[in-house]
């Protein structure tokens, strides 16, 4: 009894296995192979619906659609027709039918005639595309479970590799975001597929030259929506792994060394981290260059700290050149004004720059309280005698006067200044001496030159 019973159970499976081929094979046949009454049958059927389906009539194609598909799935063997403008029908039906079980078989069906068109017309490259259309439509279309389109998903990554179609990227996030947000998928299987995804588009945006606009958009739609979760799936290591042997592969190329950093810091690496420090010195580096290259005021303000007066007062020179604001000119002609009093002692050249930087600017009364100095400090060598000394202090005052005449806010440093000097005003005994009355106008020697009132 035992061998008996192994030996129909054997049966079965022989049984089982004939059968199925039959169904293979039988999914596969077309017209070509009939008998020529129902060979001109399907091909008549087919000619019929055709008709109907390329002006989208769905419904009155069915029925002829279903005589023909019936006799041959395959059509006539070399083109799918029988698959695809059945998968077009029974979405049609899917779309406008209101009961829920109708709806399911239609599905159904929708999702068989795509395994059908595989198996019959599914060269490697074929099966790949209608893998991915067939899980597009499963989560676009169908509302199949997200567990069976993940599934479809993987296969049609497994299919296609990195020519996997563009359509499959969008929804492929979406699943992945959908499972490991409701925890029915752990953050390394997510992490595996945002990878293997981004992949994919990088390959195609720089190989694929018909394509890469499109894939570069489902790149974009797909990354928005796994930033959602990018936080909870990716950590500092993740990236600081894959990124810093980049870095060390062309250290010195900017955009690449920015690109590792930001994104290091941004998912959370440390600043102090080593590379991430001499990263970022690096770069500061790159930007004083560059500031001192585009920005001569800069590089002025460079020369100057260094000890390079003369070289500072010629870059600002240059740099008010290229200026077509007068109120950062005038502040620059200060600089230069500044630079060639207090530093390089020429006071003619100073004075003309300190005007310029008064004539740019009305409301700049800096310029004069720097000429005020000019004149206090040179009070001493202007002249032969104490009374001309004393003229040159009566200049400086004017100016001091000027300058918070024009900008009230220096009121307070140059008072200040007046006091501290008045009492350098010229004597009324010494004016007596001269013939010179309170009131009049004298002209100060040396190479101030000015004309003051006399002020005892």
């Amino acid at each position: 009894m035992k061998v008996l019973s192994k030996v129909f159970r054997l049966s079965l499976v022989a049984v089982a296995a004939i059968f199925a081929l039959n169904t293979a094979t039988a999914q596969c046949t077309n017209w070509t192979t009939l008998a020529p009454a129902e060979m001109e049958k399907a091909e008549n059927a087919h000619v019929v619906y055709r008709q109907f389906a390329k002006n989208e009539n769905y419904k009155e194609a069915f029925a002829q659609w279903k005589v023909a598909y019936d006799l041959a799935p395959a059509a006539d063997g070399q083109r799918p027709f029988h698959y695809t403008d059945g998968r077009k029908i029974y979405m049609d039906m899917f779309n406008n039918e209101t009961d829920e079980a109708k709806k399911k078989e239609y599905a159904e069906t929708v999702l068989r005639l795509y395994d059908e068109e595989m198996e019959c017309y599914g060269t490697e490259g074929k099966a790949a595309f209608l893998q991915g259309r067939k899980a597009f439509d499963m989560f676009y279309y169908l509302r199949i479970p997200y567990s069976k389109v993940l599934a479809n998903l993987e296969k049609s990554l497994e299919l296609g590799g990195d020519s996997t179609e563009y359509v499959v990227l969008d929804p492929y996030a979406r699943v992945v975001v959908h499972q490991f947000t409701n925890e029915l998928m752990d953050k390394e299987t997510a992490r595996a597929a945002y990878t293997r995804l981004n992949e994919i588009a990088d390959f195609n945006i720089k190989n694929n030259e018909k394509f890469a606009p499109q894939y570069q958009q489902a790149q974009e739609s797909m990354n928005g929506v796994f930033a959602t979760i990018e936080n909870f799936i990716f950590d500092c290591q993740y990236f600081y792994d894959r990124l810093v042997p980049e870095y060390k592969a062309n250290p010195d190329d900017r955009q690449n060394y920015l690109n590792v950093y930001t994104t290091l810091v941004k998912r959370g690496c440390d600043k102090d981290d080593p590379i991430l420090a001499e990263i970022a010195a690096k770069d500061r580096v790159y930007q004083m260059a560059e500031l001192r290259e585009n920005n001569k005021g800069y590089a002025a303000n460079e020369l100057y700290k260094s000890g390079d007066f003369n070289g500072a007062v010629a870059k600002y020179k240059e740099a008010i050149a290229e200026e077509s604001d007068p109120a950062k000119q005038a502040k620059m002609y200060f600089s230069v004004a500044s630079i060639q009093f207090r530093k390089l002692k020429s006071y003619g050249p100073a004075r003309e720059s300190a005007r310029k930087a008064a004539s740019l600017d009305s409301s700049y009364g800096k310029p004069y309280e720097l000429i005020g100095d000019m004149y206090a400090t040179g009070a001493r060598n202007c002249g032969s005698k104490s009374w001309d000394n004393s003229l040159a202090v009566l200049a400086a005052i004017d100016k001091y006067k000027k300058a918070k005449a024009v900008d009230p806010s220096l009121a307070g440093s140059v008072n200040k200044k007046i006091n501290n000097y008045s009492a350098s005003k010229p004597n009324k005994e010494e004016g007596f001496m001269q013939g010179v009355k309170e009131g009049s106008s004298a002209k100060v020697p040396c190479w101030i030159g000015e004309t003051v009132t006399v002020r005892y």
